[in-house]
């Protein structure tokens, strides 16, 4: 037996013991369903919602389906995601990333220092950072400027938390 014949022989088997692993998907019935032991799907809604000025989002539309881990989504059936538009959130989010957003969570007091979605008096959502000052929440900016101003949620009625930003995705600028 030659050194050529050995090394053949050894990548012969080793593709042999490789298997592709098996996945059966089933018919999505919900948002957050389970369609293989090991993958859920996340909704990807039409509507963009905004890093900046608020922006309307109609949560019936949906655009797409992300594939993704369960460990990804703590609350599936109440998890979406969404693209962002603006640059107020820059760097971390850049105009056209995708942000998954868990809807279950939404108690600011819990919320504190992590980057939510928040809804205005108009319905309309913007993405943006809860930072806690004592007692009051404020929705601020990557960097604040004069075209973000922070919004204190105890002075602007009508503001919700929706949601807190899970992690997000996107590519770099060109």
């Amino acid at each position: 037996m030659t050194r050529t014949d050995l090394e053949t022989a050894i990548e012969e088997a080793a593709r042999a013991a490789w298997k592709a692993p098996e996945v059966h998907l089933q018919v999505l019935a919900e948002r957050g369903q389970t369609i293989a032991p090991d993958v859920i799907a996340i909704p990807l809604l039409k509507d963009a919602a905004a890093a900046g000025s608020p922006r309307m989002i109609d949560e019936s539309e949906i655009d797409d389906l992300l594939f993704m881990r369960p460990s990804r989504a703590p609350h599936p059936g109440k998890t979406v995601a969404i693209r962002v538009v603006g640059s107020s959130m820059e760097p971390s989010l850049r105009d056209g990333f995708i942000v998954a957003l868990d809807m279950q969570q939404q108690n600011p007091a819990e919320l504190a220092n992590a980057m939510v979605a928040a809804r205005d008096p108009s319905g309309a959502v913007t993405v943006k950072y809860l930072r806690r000052v004592q007692d009051e929440f404020l929705l601020v900016s990557e960097h604040t400027s004069t075209d973000y101003n922070p919004i204190l949620l105890s002075r602007e009625p009508g503001w919700s938390i929706i949601g807190k930003v899970l992690w997000w995705i996107g590519e770099p600028k060109k």
